[in-house]
């Protein structure tokens, strides 16, 4: 049997602001790895950034897209660079030809 694609889109998770948000959404991924195929694509707002980021990370069995936008400035501003940002990460899944069985959204808020 295949192990299924897993995309998993969380509201928190570590990132260089928190190391430890949403440590618990990484270890369940984690956890799940040796039975899925895992990628993670989280995107995270900073205000000690001016310009969006991207890095893609593979450890503990799992695949890692983290963007990281800034989040100054009114809500107007803050929404076209999380949309940005996120348009950013899915590219950077599409280009990287993962194509999930199934998308979990783990704490649903602007992620969903």
């Amino acid at each position: 049997m295949n192990r299924p694609k897993i995309l998993h889109i969380p509201q928190w998770y570590p990132n260089p602001d928190d190391i430890q948000l949403g440590i618990f959404i990484q270890k369940q991924i984690i956890a799940t790895a040796s039975d899925c195929n895992n990628l993670v694509l989280s995107i995270i707002g900073s205000k000690n950034i001016s310009t969006n980021s991207l890095t893609i990370n593979e450890s503990n069995g799992i695949k890692e897209f983290q963007v990281v936008y800034c989040a100054k400035g009114n809500a107007y501003k803050r929404i076209k660079f999380y949309l940005r940002a996120l348009q950013k990460g899915l590219s950077a899944v599409a280009d990287s030809g993962f194509y999930p069985d199934l998308i979990h959204c783990h704490i649903a808020g602007r992620n969903l």
